[in-house]
């Protein structure tokens, strides 16, 4: 028996671009096999130099070959022409593969589909690729997007990890607290004293100031602390839209709790601080203002810079990546009652959409801050009013 005669028909810059047309050649009964692929795949640069990934065929096939792939050729540019503001095609700066995402996330920071690293959104597409290799990339990226909804954990489980380690830290011991202090407020046992407590607010900044700095040291070993909103891109209009934001959270939560009979959204603080004269009031201020302003920062690194970032890796959902961190937020203010948790919650989803939509923290932070400023500063004017 002669062996078979085999002969190039085609190459192509990129492997996945050349896996395609593989596939498609198979799928019409065509044998074949790629040349210079391991090489390619190792060091994209190479592929001018070896002249591309090269398909071969049997010299009897090549006329059908040719055929297969011309129509192919044809019908997806036909797509390409339909669909092709709807892409931006680039190389990812990790893994240096070419990508496509969404155009509505342009100039955005997102999850590369392949290596899942982070990667800067460009506004459009590389201009230096072809037709054939964008139109490529796209169904890849079409195909991986297929293959991912089969699948809820699409990230390395070192991220199933690290995330467990991070909520065990910074997140179950204030749920645990907050639980035990409900059910003493429920009791009757204990009554909640607010933010202006010394010794409470001493704790406060120690605990926020431990949060910050591990989950820092964790971002920075990750590489990019952009994705996490780690960023003074549009540091102006962030502060204004997060005072206007934050003040306007307070005087919605404060008016419907008004509504609803409470007095307020925070119990009065405690009564042994009222007699704590002028030196008292200012380290209670002063370490309540400073408690507050840690406490902002570590919520909102942990809560939205953090954990919304990875439920989006592990989930593909921006739904669950914004839903079930103000879930937590709300679980872990429930000492307020369960119309302060209730309330935290609704914040949480405000500050997780906005985080999501602008990958950008200093906002939701300066939000967050001016909400509890506002809240301090009802309590020190209930208790002057009180007194």
């Amino acid at each position: 028996m002669q062996p078979l005669s085999f002969t190039t028909i085609d190459a192509f810059d990129s492997v996945h671009e050349a896996n395609v047309a593989v596939a498609i050649l198979e799928q019409n009964g065509i044998d074949c096999f790629t040349e210079n692929e391991t090489l390619i795949a190792n060091d994209w640069l190479l592929a001018g130099a070896v002249g591309g990934v090269k398909i071969q065929v049997p010299v009897e096939q090549v006329p059908r070959a040719r055929e297969v792939l011309a129509e192919w050729r044809r019908n997806r540019a036909e797509r390409f022409e339909a669909g092709k503001n709807q892409w931006i095609v680039f190389r990812c700066s990790s893994c240096k593969e070419l990508i496509a995402i969404g155009a509505e996330h342009a100039n955005r920071v997102e999850n590369c589909p392949r290596c899942r690293r982070y990667v800067d959104v460009p506004g459009t597409s590389d201009p230096s690729l072809t037709e054939e290799m964008r139109q490529a990339t796209i169904e890849s990226s079409k195909d991986r997007k297929r293959q991912s909804a089969e699948h809820s954990i699409t990230a390395p489980w070192f991220l199933v990890l690290e995330c467990l380690v991070v909520l065990g830290f910074a997140y179950v011991p204030y749920q645990v607290w907050a639980i035990h202090q409900w059910y003493s407020l429920e009791g009757g046992e204990s009554s909640y004293v607010g933010f202006l407590s010394i010794q409470s607010n001493a704790a406060l900044i120690v605990q926020s100031l431990i949060v910050m700095i591990s989950l820092l040291a964790i971002l920075v070993v990750h590489g990019s602390l952009k994705p996490h909103g780690i960023t003074s891109e549009k540091a102006g209009h962030d502060a204004i839209l997060g005072i206007a934001i934050g003040t306007g959270l307070f005087l919605f939560e404060f008016l419907l709790a008004s509504l609803m009979g409470n007095e307020g959204l925070f119990s009065p603080i405690s009564p042994d601080s009222r007699s704590a004269g002028i030196e008292g009031w200012i380290a209670i201020a002063g370490s309540g203002l400073i408690g507050l302003l840690l406490n902002s920062i570590a919520e909102e690194l942990v809560m939205r810079g953090y954990l919304t970032i990875r439920l989006e890796q592990l989930t593909g959902n921006a739904y669950l990546a914004v839903i079930i961190p103000a879930i937590l937020f709300a679980g872990y203010h429930i000492y307020q009652g369960l119309f302060g948790a209730v309330m935290a919650g609704l914040t949480g989803i405000v500050l997780g959409t906005w985080f999501f939509k602008t990958r950008r923290l200093l906002g939701p932070i300066i939000a967050h801050s001016c909400f509890n400023l506002c809240c301090m500063l009802q309590e020190l004017l209930w208790t002057w009013v009180g007194s």
